[in-house]
Order: C-alpha cells, then sequence, then structure tokens
C-alpha cells in the first residue's frame, strides 16, 4: 500500500469513527460568505459540520481527506437518499452565481 492509499484509508477509518460517534464533519476548502452559505446548508440539512481545508495541504492531507469525505457522502447519501450531499454543493453554487456572477465550480 502507498502512503496515499494509506491516508486514504486513514481519512476513511476516522469518519467511521465520527459516525459511530454521531460528530459528522465535511472537510472542504470553502471560505468567505459561500462557506458560511454551505456551512448553514450542511449544519440544517445533514446535521455536518463544516471543517475548512487549509490551503497548505500536501498529498497525504488532502488523500485523508478525500477518504474522510468520500465515507461521509456515502454515509449522507445513505440515510438523506443518493446524491443528498451532491444537491446541496450545487445549491450552494447556485446561489454564489447568481450573487457575484461567479462561474467557478466547487463540486
Amino acid at each position: 500500500m502507498t502512503e496515499l492509499e494509506k491516508s486514504y484509508e486513514d481519512g476513511v477509518a476516522k469518519a467511521e469513527c465520527d459516525i459511530a460517534d454521531g460528530c459528522l464533519t465535511f472537510r472542504y476548502g470553502a471560505r468567505g460568505e459561500w462557506g458560511e452559505d454551505l456551512r448553514r446548508m450542511l449544519k440544517s440539512r445533514f446535521n455536518v459540520e463544516l471543517v475548512v481545508s487549509s490551503c497548505f495541504a500536501n498529498a497525504e492531507s488532502l488523500a485523508t481527506d478525500q477518504g474522510y469525505n468520500d465515507k461521509i457522502k456515502t454515509y449522507i447519501d445513505r440515510i438523506y437518499g443518493s446524491g443528498a450531499l451532491e444537491i446541496v454543493l450545487v445549491e450552494v453554487q447556485e446561489r454564489r452565481r447568481q450573487r457575484s456572477g461567479d462561474a467557478e465550480t466547487i463540486t
């Protein structure tokens, strides 16, 4: 197993522990007004806290976050329906575009 694979699996394992503890987070590089919008949506729809990722990340920490988020997404989709998390990301992106005219995607 490579270091990146190990980091990914570490993220999955951490998410499994958080799910068991009922303490869910989603790791994302969302800052500013649209980050707050995403934070509110995750909390109100899924009772998930947003953890803002650092822009100073290495490959291992990115792999850990990806493993963590993949497991959380699977859990959310199982509880709330397929694509539930993606719907929130799209809604936040649409509001962001409407407010700023920004076409940048966050997914």
